[in-house]
């Protein structure tokens, strides 16, 4: 629950100073967090505070709070199978939450799996955790339009094997197949599928993709298929100029 606002009144090179006051001490105790936001970039505060009669700090020696930039991932997921991407930082208890009632099936690379259960309105199965970078196949009873706050995945380093790999493109904005991989080495006849039958397939003569997939988009899972019998590394580039 937002219990207050407060507008910064002046730049101090991105130290501020804030007292906060509460009036009752809560039965359970609930923790407190904060966020700095410019409209656009927001950030959390690390930590938790709980309420207490002595409170935090004072004037002189004040509790520090560091601020970690969050983002919130909208996606648009249909009935049906889904390749998707997490493009921040989140559990996959918070996952399953915000698909809801509309979950049937969650599957990872490895096999492993979380499935719905509509009798006891519950989460089961092997998978236990989200790997950041990963792309998971959801399927849907019904359309449902999640929102998962975190910290924004960046750096991912995807190990490509010969046969079918799943990764996650997880940057903010879309990316032309070229400038996505303008730092891998594709061997001839590698090729990207996405989950809309579009593909993209590497000429090693002309060293060069062509076919109907022309950009990565975020959030979206796809299918790199690597006839190198060498493994290899990947890393998106955060950012093209």
């Amino acid at each position: 629950d937002l219990r207050g606002t407060a507008e910064i009144q002046a730049d101090l090179q991105y130290t501020y100073w804030i007292q906060v006051y509460y009036s009752t001490l809560t039965e359970n105790n609930t923790a407190v967090t904060f966020k700095i936001t410019n409209g656009t970039d927001e950030y959390t505060s690390e930590d938790e505070l709980l309420s207490s009669e002595e409170g935090y700090g004072s004037p002189g020696t004040p509790q520090v709070l560091n601020f970690t930039a969050t983002q919130t991932q909208s996606a648009t997921l249909i009935a049906g199978w889904n390749w998707f991407a997490p493009t921040v930082e989140v559990s996959l208890d918070y996952l399953e939450t915000s698909l809801g009632a509309n979950g049937i099936i969650i599957r990872a690379y490895d096999g492993k799996y979380a499935m719905y259960d509509e009798i006891d309105e519950e989460w089961s199965g092997s998978l236990r955790s989200l790997i950041p970078g990963q792309m998971y196949k959801i399927r849907l009873a019904s359309s449902c339009s999640p929102s998962l706050t975190g910290r924004p995945i960046t750096n991912v380093t995807h190990s490509i094997v010969r046969g079918n790999n799943w990764f996650g493109y997880t940057n903010s904005q879309s990316m032309s197949i070229e400038d996505a991989f303008s730092n891998f080495s594709p061997v001839d006849g590698d090729r990207i599928k996405s989950s809309d039958g579009k593909y993209a397939m590497y000429d090693g003569v002309d060293e060069e993709w062509s076919g109907s997939l022309r950009n990565l988009v975020s959030g979206k899972g796809y299918i790199y298929v690597s006839q190198d019998p060498q493994p290899k590394d990947l890393v998106i580039p955060t950012n093209v100029n």
